[in-house]
């Protein structure tokens, strides 16, 4: 966990980008899953994760949410907003890309094909290579909490979010983008 004050970012060269795990209901039971938003830049091959938060909140409120959320935490025309499509997510997306003139992508399915632990086994060595820091924030020990205790914790959202980010901003995935 590194202080913010430790790290320069470039807003142009380092844009922020979130990531979503989208869900259906404002019900803060266990048996619900929150929405859950990561968000992250990335700085000479290492991701650092700014902020974590999870939200239960229905379509409406969840929108409105989303638009204010970005705009509040470093959203720019660099950024990118990344929404997994399963869920309420292609209604997220689709409202998003309707309603506002932010750059919302959704997750492509060669990234959400396989299961939860062999997506996150498959980025384990990029975490365990320490191209994964977290900005010291509020946050962290729910998020580092959801991470150590996959996959038997109720929730998962940090888990997921952590994987699209790392599979969309490595550099291996750039690396084959360039080929393609």
């Amino acid at each position: 966990i590194i202080p913010a004050e430790l790290i320069q970012r470039d807003a142009t060269n380092s844009p922020i980008h979130f990531f979503i795990d989208t869900a259906y209901t404002d019900d803060q039971t266990e048996r619900n899953d929150p929405t859950g938003v990561l968000t992250v830049f990335k700085k000479d091959d290492i991701v650092y994760v700014v902020n974590f938060v999870e939200v239960w909140m229905e379509f409406p409120k969840l929108i409105a949410f989303l638009k204010e959320y970005v705009m509040m935490n470093g959203y720019t025309h660099h950024s990118g907003i990344y929404i997994e499509p399963k869920a309420s997510g292609k209604s997220v997306v689709q409202q998003l890309r309707e309603g506002t003139g932010l750059s919302v992508i959704e997750i492509e399915a060669e990234w959400i094909k396989d299961d939860k632990v062999t997506r996150a086994t498959g980025v384990s060595p990029m975490v365990q290579a320490g191209r994964l820091k977290l900005i010291e924030g509020p946050w962290n020990e729910q998020f580092l909490n959801q991470l150590t205790s996959f996959p038997k914790a109720s929730h998962d959202e940090a888990v997921d979010t952590t994987v699209y980010a790392l599979n969309y901003l490595s550099p291996a995935s750039n690396f084959f983008a360039e080929w393609v």
